[in-house]
């Protein structure tokens, strides 16, 4: 009956240290908006770049595509591009955060929706 007693002192041990845990949280998020992600597709024809907020930063066409006059293909390498850069950078938003919270002592916040990281669609 009183067996799980011992997860009130996790759970006092949490909310003493809240203040700790947002300020981290908030450090790492910071981080993640300064880093850049990039996605290529087409051999490296079409390069696209987000931040680690998942907000579009850049995009760069080979002139060399243009040769081709192919506009639906460009669409598609344009579209491989972003998707690969949102890739990359919503692994990282998943490692980071994961780490963070592991160094505060809340293991398997990832198993949670958005990875317990209200705010990070990525994670």
């Amino acid at each position: 009956m009183f067996g799980n007693l011992g997860q009130l002192g996790q759970l006092g041990s949490l909310l003493k240290n809240m203040g700790e845990f947002r300020e981290r949280i908030a450090q790492t998020a910071e981080t993640l908006k300064a880093e850049r992600f990039t996605g290529s597709a087409g051999g490296g024809l079409v390069e696209f770049d987000v931040s680690g907020a998942l907000e579009p930063v850049g995009c760069r066409i080979d002139s060399s595509f243009f040769a081709q006059q192919d506009c639906e293909m460009l669409e598609d390498l344009v579209t491989a591009a972003v998707l690969d850069a949102l890739n990359r950078a919503k692994q990282s938003q998943k490692e980071r955060m994961t780490k963070t919270a592991e160094e505060l002592g809340l293991p398997g916040l990832d198993a949670l929706p958005n990875g317990g990281f209200p705010g990070f669609p990525g994670v």
